[in-house]
């Protein structure tokens, strides 16, 4: 294009001698010359050319393009030629393509149209405007370059960080780092969303973080997602979304967790909540959390059925009411299950502990409490068995103690979700689960047609006596083993529970219950008893007696008959025997009740011969017997198991059998006290407490008992345990227990206590499954100082339960901080043979790892206890005193005090525990370890694994590597308080840093591949320390501490180096790996490491 010549401006003094020289040196473009300078248009170029040499130079005219925009004041201003070309594409269509043209170009035309020259200047123009990323940081053309298959233009890029998000355009050839822009630009844009409401910028955030998984999917980024479509209760698509999240990698964060949760809820689709959180405990079993989930959801999920069940029973629905009812207690008792075990069908545990036993019950009906809840515990306490009771409606206080037994019986407890819990719990850790009940109470025949009732039950009682059935159904299916109160009972509660085994237990008598003599004394009348202690059994009475009793009442004025409790009889009858009719209402009293049955002369028990009558128990016959009254039966299917008719009692079917037996007895005194002394002795011999106890127990035992070779039992006590793995002791022994468990299982036979990380409300404990071990699980009291205190008295008392019920043989302590020395304590008391493995400094001080809040090392304990010391906030001397003697105590009562390290035993012989068996740690054997491959770059990796704590030397590491700046070492910083797949890299200096979180055991060996030099610069004394050995077993070098265990098997120069935890001693190490940078990325010489398999060896012969 031409541009506008411009007049010629006066120069002054614009030339030189100099200036004139580099004047006559210029190149003169006469085109450009002409069009410059208006008072030169009309001359031709061999004038121009004369003109510029005879006036032109002195003058101080430009001969060119670029001579003018070097030196024309016009032109002195900054213009980024890449910027202005990109930006305004018009540009090229006008050959304009150096930054001279550009400059006369803005100077004569994008000035007046406000055209930008640079894109700081559109970035200061646009601040206001609000900016989601600094695009002063990026060369835009490499993005462009990044991007030629997707034709991204400048305007794209800076579209992009006005908010508007489309394309897919990377930053960095770094799929991840790509990633992680377009989370926070989605971020960014969302808060300018949330500042203004501009629905626009919701789309775009949400645009950004769809390029964001685009290039790496992140469950991280799905959350985001899912996040802000809850917030406008969009629940369906945040549903959506947050379960393709959690797809991704099975995690997810607990806030997340509670939006899905949430979602679930408000979609009313509780089944599928359920469902979700049994895969995510599966997936992520260290979350003890997801039990509080689990328990809210199957709350809801039971009270969703509920408005179904109440409908069902009024309509009647009998048979759907029991699948209604199995439906959801599958769904709660599966989901509670898989929550104790990972096994299904765990099957029953050997060596059960059968002298502790759980009765969980029903309290609403006083009868079935006393006989069937108070009576079991007279009986079986008479066997020198404890037996502790609880009403279900209370069972959510009283957990703990459906862990503490091995031996539960659930007699009417309903399919609530407590229940189920409870169940679950016992089955999945393979302990004796009982259903008991003393009535046909789940079949759909209960209850009667309500007109059998005589008016005693009414409409609202009747449909929920429809609804029991289910939920008795569903429980007892769940149940391994069953007790009935009579044979038919028994035979049909055998064929609901999962073994198909149940016991035979009968009703029986009590402390309550007394012997009355046999001698009547002479009266006037014979009199005839009746007690009805439910309104179940009008009909009954009505059907089969009343003919027989009309009969004999007309024939015998001297007979009357006595009518105690429920019964409705008909008028023409109370009218016709007046005189011979006695009634009493229902007595709460039984002793009163007895009262009145002994003064009668002949009882009577009265039922139906059909499957319900034939389940009930010969209650009425021997309460009887007890008062030396003789009884008319029915003859019903469990009278015909127990009574021997004419001996013990008079049994019959049809009215002219009741008439006749009637008269029989009316008519011989004699008769009636021989039947009513047989049925006394039977009772004596049969229905004590103490034979019916004897019984129950050799029934229960026979059932539960596994004939075994016996083991010794060990118990492992640790204050974590798998799933929750943390800390290298919790390593330790987790090794030590899969070796123990798979090769030693036919000798030991191993429980575990623990504690959960989560503080919630303290001294809860719940049994898991871990490779078919009972782990017994106990929540802690949170308080300051955690993992100093020495005593918990609360503690002493629940691991005393867990002795008592497990009974080991040998009890190994590992870490017990947070559980504090009472579980030791309690162990000792109980004279129960115990180890210790010290595996820090927590038994000699106030400081675990020698090191206190001020960063001074104790590196030999405290051998003087009372020389002087930093101790913990609000602690004593006199208290920290106190707790080392109180250690003193129990460890001088160990059988064995272990350490993990020659080192450390050196450091408690100091402290006053010379005899110390050393028993080394091990890496773990079943781990394929390979050696290390950093051909991934050429620097030398040095790596720090652990917590980023001062005790661990990682500020002392980064302090010596920013101080040094080695230009050959790249470092992998390995942080335990990120999760997993958590990535971020940075610098230190100019040194590259690569922050990842933590590797679980499945990545332990790629981890260490990636690595060339291990750092474990610790400022305390470890006592161990499994990351060194794991990676000399990878071919790593390792810089180790010369403090403690640590670094102890490392050989000088030809493993690695072992340094005094200063920045002198690091430094120098530093440079060493710095200067002989190639000899670091080789593999170190093979060494023999010692393997976890020959520190169980040890153990196992202390354990003999």
């Amino acid at each position: 294009m031409m541009f506008k010549r411009k007049k010629t401006k006066a120069l002054v003094n614009s030339t030189s001698p100099a200036s004139v020289t580099h004047k006559q040196n210029i190149k003169l473009d006469t085109d450009f010359y002409k069009s410059l300078y208006n008072d030169l248009a009309v001359l031709s170029e061999q004038e121009l050319i004369a003109h510029w040499n005879s006036f032109g130079i002195k003058e101080g005219r430009f001969a060119n393009l670029k001579d003018y925009v070097a030196k024309s004041p016009d032109m002195q201003f900054d213009l980024d030629l890449a910027f202005y070309s990109h930006f305004y594409p018009d540009l090229a269509q006008a050959n304009i393509t150096t930054l001279e043209d550009a400059k006369i170009h803005w100077l004569n035309y994008g000035k007046s149209e406000g055209r930008l020259k640079s894109l700081k200047e559109w970035a200061e123009k646009n601040q206001q405007t609000g900016l989601v990323f600094n695009v002063i940081e990026y060369d835009f053309e490499k993005v462009i370059k990044l991007n030629t298959d997707l034709a991204v233009t400048l305007v794209n890029f800076l579209d992009m960080a006005l908010g508007t998000v489309g394309k897919p355009i990377r930053l960095y050839e770094s799929a991840e780092k790509n990633a992680t822009f377009y989370k926070h630009l989605g971020l960014n844009v969302y808060n300018h969303y949330k500042a203004t409401n501009d629905y626009s910028k919701l789309h775009n955030a949400r645009s950004a973080w769809r390029i964001a998984c685009y290039f790496k999917q992140s469950n991280e980024i799905m959350e985001i997602i899912a996040g802000t479509y809850f917030e406008q209760n969009d629940f369906r698509t945040a549903q959506k979304a947050y379960e393709h999240g959690y797809a991704i990698n099975n995690k997810m964060s607990i806030g997340a967790l509670g939006s899905l949760l949430a979602c679930f809820e408000k979609l009313t689709n509780i089944t599928s909540g359920l469902r979700f959180l049994i895969k995510y405990n599966q997936d992520n079993p260290e979350q003890t959390v997801a039990l509080e989930w689990i328990d809210s959801f199957c709350k809801k999920l039971y009270d969703d059925n509920l408005g179904e069940m109440q409908v069902l029973g009024n309509l009647d629905k009998r048979e759907t009411l029991i699948d209604c009812a199995e439906k959801y207690s599958d769904h709660i008792y599966n989901a509670y299950y898989q929550y104790y075990s990972t096994e299904q069908d765990v099957p029953l545990k050997n060596n059960l502990n059968t002298e502790r036993v759980l009765i969980i019950g029903d309290y609403h009906i006083p009868q079935c409490i006393r006989y069937r809840i108070d009576q079991k515990v007279e009986q079986l306490e008479s066997q020198g068995k404890t037996v502790t009771t609880i009403n279900w409606t209370e069972l959510e206080q009283n957990y703990n103690q459906v862990a503490l037994h091995d031996v539960v019986i659930f007699y009417r407890t309903p399919a609530v979700p407590s229940v189920l819990k409870a169940l679950a719990q016992v089955n999945a850790n393979g302990k004796a689960s009982f259903f008991e009940i003393d009535d046909l109470l789940f079949e759909p025949s209960y209850p009667a047609p309500i007109e059998t009732f005589g008016g005693y039950v009414d409409i609202s009682t009747h449909i929920e006596l429809r609804k029991a059935p289910a939920s008795f159904s569903a429980l007892a299916k769940r149940c391994r083993f069953g007790i009935a109160s009579t044979e038919l009972l028994r035979e049909k509660l055998a064929k609901l529970v999962s073994s198909n085994i149940c016991l035979l237990h009968r009703n029986g008598l009590d402390e309550h219950n007394y012997f009355a003599n046999l001698k009547k004394p002479d009266k006037k009348t014979i009199d005839i008893f009746y007690g009805s202690g439910t309104q179940a059994h009008n009909t009954d009475f009505i059907e089969l007696a009343l003919p027989a009793l009309e009969q004999t009442l007309s024939k015998n004025n001297s007979v009357r008959l006595i009518i105690a409790g429920y019964l409705e009889l008909p008028q023409s009858f109370k009218q016709r025997f007046k005189t011979q009719l006695l009634t009493v209402p229902p007595v709460k009293s039984i002793k009163a009740y007895w009262n009145l049955l002994e003064q009668a002369d002949i009882n009577l028990a009265i039922l139906t011969d059909d499957e319900t009558n034939g389940c009930k128990s010969e209650l009425k016959w021997f309460e009887a017997a007890c008062l030396g009254v003789p009884s008319v039966v029915s003859s019903t299917a469990n009278y015909r198991d127990v009574i021997n008719h004419g001996e013990d009692a008079l049994m019959v079917a049809t009215v002219n059998e009741w008439t006749d037996a009637l008269a029989s007895l009316i008519n011989s005194k004699e008769l009636r006290a021989n039947i009513a002394t047989k049925a006394l002795e039977r009772v004596k011999a049969e229905y004590t407490v103490e034979a019916l106890g004897e019984k129950l127990v050799a029934d229960i035992a026979n059932t539960v008992s596994v004939t075994v070779k016996p083991k010794k039992k060990i118990a492992l006590v640790n204050v974590f345990f798998p799933p929750q793995s943390i800390g290298g002791a919790t390593r330790v022994l987790s090794d030590n227990f899969d070796i123990l468990q798979k090769q030693y299982g036919d000798d030991f036979e191993l429980v575990v206590f623990t504690s959960d990380e989560r503080c919630t409300t303290p001294y809860k404990v719940e049994t898991y499954q871990h490779q078919g071990v009972t782990v017994y699980r106990s929540t802690i009291l949170f308080r300051e100082n955690m993992d100093w205190h020495p005593k918990d008295e609360n503690m002493y008392d629940l691991f005393e339960e867990f002795l008592q019920l497990e009974q080991p043989d040998l009890v190994h302590f590992h870490c017990v901080q947070r559980l504090t020395a009472s579980v030791v304590e309690a162990t000792k008391d109980n004279n129960i043979p115990y180890i210790v493995t010290a595996h820090d400094a927590w038994w000699i001080s106030d400081h675990q790892f020698l090191i206190d809040q001020k960063d001074n090392v104790y590196p030999n304990g405290h051998p003087d206890m009372f020389a002087p010391r930093v101790l913990p906030n609000n602690v004593s001397l006199s208290d920290s005193i106190e707790r080392i003697n109180y250690y003193k105590e129990l460890l001088n009562g160990a059988t064995k005090l272990l350490t993990v390290s020659e080192c450390f035993a050196d450091i408690y012989a100091q402290n006053g525990y010379p005899d110390i068996v050393v028993n080394k740690n091990g890496i773990s054997s079943t781990v394929q370890w390979q050696p290390k491959n950093t051909d991934y770059t050429e620097n030398v990796v040095c790596a720090h694994i652990g917590g980023m704590a001062n005790h661990k030397g990682y500020f002392l590491l980064k302090q010596a590597i920013e101080q040094q700046q080695p230009k050959n070492l790249e470092m992998l910083i390995v942080d335990h308080s990120k999760e997993q797949g958590y990535e971020h890299k940075t610098k230190w200096g100019k040194v590259p840093v690569t922050f990842i979180g933590r590797v679980n055991q499945q990545g332990v060996v790629s981890l260490y591949q990636k690595i060339d030099v291990l750092f474990a610069p610790s400022l305390w004394p470890e006592s161990y320390g499994l990351v060194t050995r794991e990676a000399a077993a990878s071919n790593c070098w390792v810089v180790a501490s010369t403090l403690g265990g640590i670094g102890e098997d490392v050989i000088e120069g030809k493993t690695g180096f072992r340094v005094t935890p200063t920045l002198k001693s690091l430094s120098a190490v530093i440079n060493k790996l710095d200067t002989n940078h190639t000899q670091f990325k080789n593999n170190i010489q093979q060494v023999d490491i010692r393997i976890a398999d020959e520190q169980v060896v040890e153990l196992t012969e202390i354990y003999k």
